[in-house]
């Protein structure tokens, strides 16, 4: 099981589907996961209401997302998506 500060998951999202159209759930799904393989073990992840605050995440936590998010892409059903 992956431990993972909310607010941290709230601002990774905003991020991944900035710009992009949400009524499409799994173009957004894939949008995050994409997100999470390609950006987030060198994203900044800053506070939007105050930019002083920023949200740490470990590098292992990071890393440990980022293989989720791997095999979230590979899998050929949603079951399998759900951790």
């Amino acid at each position: 099981m992956l431990s993972y500060p909310t607010f941290a998951i709230e601002i990774v999202v905003g991020r991944a589907l900035n710009g992009r159209r949400k009524n499409d759930h799994e173009a957004c799904m894939n949008d995050v996961f994409n997100f999470l393989v390609g950006n987030l073990l060198g994203a900044r992840l800053v506070d939007p209401a105050n930019t002083n605050n920023i949200i740490d995440v470990s590098i292992a936590d990071r890393q440990a997302l980022a293989q989720k998010a791997t095999a979230a892409l590979q899998a050929q059903h949603w079951d399998q998506v759900v951790w």
